[in-house]
């Protein structure tokens, strides 16, 4: 169940909210206020409507819908799982009234954390390659809140109006709060989102024996070593799957032929490439971390145009999308060199494959995150 706790705070003991924390001045990590405690003023209208007892001769009906009334009048709002990826409050383990606002924050707290992880997180004599299980939830900190945050892109507020109740049955997203979410959803991309403190990394070892690698750890390309890099692609691929979902672009192609004020596909698009592949790639680390950002931009956009299960209106405007970029690349290619012009050949190729049968066209999967839910916060208290 979700719903109230994006608009009424912790309102229900049935929100399983995101463990809420926050960042002092002086930059260490409050968790005083991790979980909540009691039921919330959601549980109590739910027990008022549910076991109010009436005087006799009441008509039961009247003084429930009266209850009822009072409730939406409250500004409390019930948006089930059926809410999916498009209603922007029907949120699963996130904390907050703003899944954009609380994106910012929880990134900026990611940051803060990242840079001062250390060996305290692991208990005396442990292996110091067990950081990695601790290391985990801190980097994926913001895998809930990304899910959360995207639906306002291409996102419907919606009751479950029933008639002569007052309520709005549904209504778009402003495009400006659109803008902000994509822009929110990109900041967890860049390099300097991705990457890892060098002191760090060189403290994680491979496995000793009898510590093998668990689901709970990432998994990498470079055999026993820890993987930096594959750790960013899970988190990025992550974050550009909820962007470039089949469902919410549908949605965004509709909205703006209703509401040409409305976003739309190919300004999303366009906008995601100038902020990944148009953007100059840094040298070294953060380097390699904007070249994997670049290419699995292109795979789920050739992902969209490619699957004959999407809408056809998807993927004509991906196909245009991967058409103009694919143009932009030839001309690039000739002046460029070393790993920029491998990233460049290899992305033509990619297109070039997709290009032979687009409906066979098939993306290899990026790197997958560990599992999440339960959260587990393991050593947040000994930062």
């Amino acid at each position: 169940m979700t719903g109230p706790i994006s608009v009424k705070d912790r309102a229900s003991v049935m929100d399983y909210p995101f463990p809420r924390f926050s960042m002092k001045e002086d930059g260490s990590i409050d968790i005083s206020q991790v979980y909540a405690t009691g039921i919330g003023a959601w549980d109590k209208r739910a027990i008022i409507w549910g076991y109010s007892d009436f005087p006799a001769g009441t008509d039961e009906d009247v003084a429930l819908d009266k209850i009822m009334k009072e409730t939406l009048k409250e500004g409390f709002r019930y948006i089930p799982d059926v809410g999916g990826m498009a209603h922007p409050l029907s949120n699963q383990w996130d904390d907050g009234v703003n899944p954009i606002d609380q994106l910012n924050k929880l990134m900026s707290i990611r940051r803060r954390l990242l840079d001062n992880f250390s060996e305290k997180a692991i208990p005396k004599d442990a292996p110091m390659a067990t950081l990695q299980e601790v290391l985990v939830p801190i980097y994926l900190l913001q895998r809930y809140q990304v899910e959360a945050a995207a639906k306002s892109l291409g996102g419907l507020y919606f009751t479950h109006a029933v008639k002569n109740d007052g309520e709005e049955p549904t209504k778009m997203v402003e495009p400006a709060e659109q803008w902000r979410a994509f822009d929110a959803l990109m900041g967890t991309i860049t390099p300097a989102a991705l990457e890892l403190p060098e002191a760090l990394i060189a403290k994680i070892p491979p496995r000793p024996t009898g510590y093998p690698a668990t689901v709970e750890v990432f998994r990498g390309h470079t055999g026993p070593t820890f993987d930096p890099i594959a750790a960013a692609e899970a988190a990025a691929d992550n974050t550009l799957s909820y962007l470039l979902d089949a469902e919410r672009a549908a949605r965004l192609i509709e909205y703006q032929a209703r509401d040409e004020r409305q976003p739309g596909m190919m300004a999303v698009l366009d906008s995601l490439v100038g902020r990944t592949w148009k953007t100059a790639v840094p040298a070294g680390y953060p380097g390699e971390l904007q070249l994997l950002v670049d290419n699995l931009t292109l795979k789920r956009m050739l992902a969209l145009a490619a699957d004959p299960r999407h809408a056809d209106n998807v993927r004509a405007e991906s196909l245009a999308a991967v058409d103009e970029l694919k143009a932009w690349m030839e001309a690039q290619v000739g002046g460029a060199t070393g790993k920029w012009k491998g990233a460049l050949l290899f992305g033509l190729a990619q297109i070039g494959e997709f290009g032979k049968d687009a409906d066979k066209f098939v993306i290899e999967p990026a790197m997958e995150m560990p599992p999440g839910a339960p959260i587990g916060m393991p050593g947040m208290d000994d930062w």
